[in-house]
């Protein structure tokens, strides 16, 4: 550790909560470590921060909006907004710059905020999709893809993959790189839990954790309620809105804008079955509290979520339907069955990047 206490500025993506929740164990490991921690996240990322770290310093930083469609590609979706994204990252660059002057921080930890790169201040991004998934009909565009992101991410001195190492790794082809080619550290799995839930009894069959960005978040949500309130059984949706505070329950159905990591352990019973979308973040939570019971349903159009899907069906066995399928008969589905994960990585990762 520095003689001189680092104050580190930690900023998620704010494209749905997964970048702000997978956060939590890198700025809790920073608080441990000693270090000064400011963080500046938006929206629903920063509420749940803030719930998390009521302490620590949260400060402004503008990011991307984007939108995405009800139909159709995302990555062309995205394609078309490109000007203005790469506008965007600059701002927010220029924006860094202002923070650095005003605030002192030593050190940047970016999770996939490409703006956040300093000339004088070692600066580390955390990603898991090196090879962007451009999907079967433009797949042809995949290495362009990867050049392009090579290049922005080489702005960091860091390259951070929240994953294993193959070929044990969560993320699948997603992350598989050379060193060579483009240098990079596996710094483990990434779960906001730190202890397996040890429910009493078994509360709900279903619990659907919502997240991501609308408008496909809302379809999903009113898919799942038509089914929840006409099967008979009791079910949770939980929106994935931690800056709003509602509840209602239909029929059987309780539907909450969010709830805490404490709560969700007392009813994440064996025997309930968890149905979500194959976000990274939200499988590497799954996989640390060992999850057997998971139907996941990719948001339409993202190649990412539809590869991941496909990926952990292969290795876990974990079942998966588009949102356009009706949902399958849970009986006949088998449990998923994991192994123990052991992770040390990000504390010797996080060390030496302090050294600097």
């Amino acid at each position: 550790m520095p003689s001189k206490q680092p104050k580190v500025l930690v900023s998620p993506l704010n494209w749905g909560l997964g970048h702000a929740t997978r956060m939590i164990p890198v700025i809790r490991e920073l608080v441990n470590m000693g270090c000064e921690v400011g963080i500046a996240a938006e929206d629903g990322g920063h509420a749940i921060l803030k719930q998390t770290f009521p302490n620590l310093l949260f400060v402004t930083l503008p990011g991307i909006r984007i939108s995405y469609p009800e139909k159709g590609s995302m990555t062309m979706a995205i394609a078309r907004q490109f000007p203005s994204i790469l506008k965007a990252i600059e701002k927010e660059h220029e924006a860094l710059l202002h923070l650095i002057q005003e605030h002192g921080f030593t050190h940047i930890i970016s999770d996939n905020r490409y703006g956040l790169h300093h000339p004088e201040i070692p600066a580390a991004i955390i990603c898991h999709q090196i090879n962007i998934q451009a999907g079967k009909s433009l797949r042809f565009l995949e290495p362009l893809l990867l050049r392009l992101h090579k290049n922005r991410l080489q702005k960091f001195d860091e390259l951070w993959i929240p994953d294993l190492k193959p070929p044990h790794n969560l993320s699948g082809k997603l992350s598989e790189i050379d060193e060579d080619d483009l240098p990079h550290k596996h710094i483990g799995l990434l779960s906001r839990f730190t202890s397996l839930p040890k429910p009493a009894e078994k509360k709900y069959h279903f619990i659907a954790l919502l997240s991501g960005v609308e408008p496909q978040r809302t379809l999903l949500e009113n898919k799942l309620q038509n089914y929840f309130q006409n099967c008979g059984l009791p079910s949770l949706i939980i929106q994935g809105k931690p800056e709003t505070n509602s509840t209602q329950t239909v029929a059987n159905c309780t539907t909450i804008s969010a709830i805490s990591d404490e709560q969700l352990l007392t009813i994440l019973h064996p025997e309930t079955w968890v149905i979500c979308r194959p976000g990274y973040s939200t499988l590497m939570d799954l996989l640390a509290l060992q999850h057997p019971r998971i139907v996941t349903i990719p948001t339409p159009g993202q190649t990412e979520q539809e590869y991941l899907a496909a990926h952990i069906f292969h290795i876990y066995g974990i079942r998966y339907i588009q949102q356009s399928q009706s949902l399958p008969d849970f009986a006949s589905i088998p449990n998923a069955v994991f192994e123990p994960i052991q992770n040390q990585e990000l504390h010797f990762v996080l060390t030496e990047f302090l050294k600097k």
